[in-house]
């Protein structure tokens, strides 16, 4: 497990490939809109709490302080939620996944700027998938060591435990394809 990239301007995996090395699959996260109603209930609760803490203060100072102040509040409070969400979608879209038949690919974006790490087949302990109604699903790859990067659940907003392939489309193709790989590589099994 390595960073091989970090640098926000270049976004050419096949110059970090070994010599023979070819991509056999590539994806990226498949949600169609990274504000799940978590995130949306959140934002409207948070917006709701401004206005009634800034009516509740403008309120109790006697109107001291003009209605502006509490407008002022309210807007950079959610000018603030509005820049997170955008954020959040950004490295969403950002996001690749790659196979190849020695290693894992993961182009990640990480406060503002494009990250790569791999993983080779070597690395991995135990993998499993989490399938949705549309296909699509998340792989949890169960390191052998701890990972020195992290990926992001795109519904919850967490940090994952474990490296993972996020939402991607076929599920369970890709799972098959890299216990295939896995196999080819190791000669050993993977449950």
């Amino acid at each position: 497990m390595e960073t091989i990239l970090d640098n926000p301007n270049d976004g050419e995996i096949e110059k970090y490939l070994l010599k023979h090395e070819k991509i056999l699959w590539s994806g990226q996260p498949t949600l169609k809109n990274s504000i799940s109603p978590t995130k949306l209930i959140a934002a409207l609760t948070l917006i709701l709490f401004c206005i009634i803490v800034s009516g509740f203060h403008t309120y109790l100072d006697n109107l001291r302080y003009p209605l502006w102040y509490s407008i002022v509040i309210v807007s950079t409070v959610i000018l603030g939620r509005i820049i997170k969400l955008f954020n959040e979608n950004k490295s969403m879209k950002n996001t690749r996944y790659h196979i190849t038949k020695n290693r894992l690919f993961f182009e990640l974006w990480k406060d503002k700027k494009k990250e790569i790490h791999f993983i080779n087949y070597e690395d991995i302990h135990n993998m499993s998938y989490e399938a949705f109604e549309n296909k699509s699903g998340t792989i949890f790859f169960f390191l052998k060591k701890p990972s020195k990067f992290s990926t992001e659940d795109f519904k919850s907003d967490d940090e994952r435990d474990h490296p993972t392939f996020e939402s991607i489309p076929e599920v369970e193709m890709v799972m098959d394809k890299i216990k295939q790989l896995k196999v080819e590589k190791r000669g050993g099994s993977v449950n």
